[in-house]
């Protein structure tokens, strides 16, 4: 244990003097991955977004729902669809903006900004996880079971669809 401790020790004063030697190229780095991580998201959500589709009439055909659950369920679903969806390109931004955020005074207001935009679809996921367990129990586990809950799906059209049979 001791051993490990003082290896993590000399780890961190050789990485903190290399890092002081080279703040600018470390910084410049960061700040080249940041912005490749925003497109590298603005990619991925294309990409789920054109993976998206209508969900079939026949979703909730087992179960019955109120106008009021549908909207519900749907809006939960839909976002926790979405984030699962681009996971990947949201941990590698998180990643890079923090640390940009950490080592740069200057870019905190950018980085800010954009953390605000990226996290927009993660607070409105806890709103609607809100609704959503208000929800009988019972309720929420047979929506869990539907399998076309669990992939991106166009909201406002699948509700249109849907709507159709309510």
């Amino acid at each position: 244990m001791l051993k490990t401790n003082m290896l993590l020790i000399c780890m961190y004063f050789f990485c903190n003097t290399a890092y002081s030697e080279s703040s600018n190229e470390y910084k410049k780095l960061l700040l080249e991955r940041y912005h490749n991580s925003i497109s590298k998201y603005e990619k991925q959500e294309q990409d789920c977004k054109v993976l998206s589709k209508v969900l079939p009439q026949e979703t909730f055909s087992n179960i019955s729902l109120t106008e009021t659950e549908l909207i519900s369920a749907l809006s939960f679903y839909y976002y926790k669809a979405h984030l699962v969806c681009t996971t990947k390109a949201r941990v590698e931004y998180l990643a890079y903006a923090t640390l940009l955020s950490l080592n740069s005074e200057s870019a905190k207001g950018m980085v800010d900004a954009s953390n605000e935009m990226l996290t927009y679809d993660y607070k409105t996921y806890v709103e609607q996880e809100i609704e959503y367990m208000k929800l009988d129990a019972d309720l929420r586990t047979k929506l869990d079971e539907i399998s076309h809950l669990k992939f991106p799906f166009l909201l406002v059209e699948s509700f249109q669809n849907l709507g159709k049979s309510y």
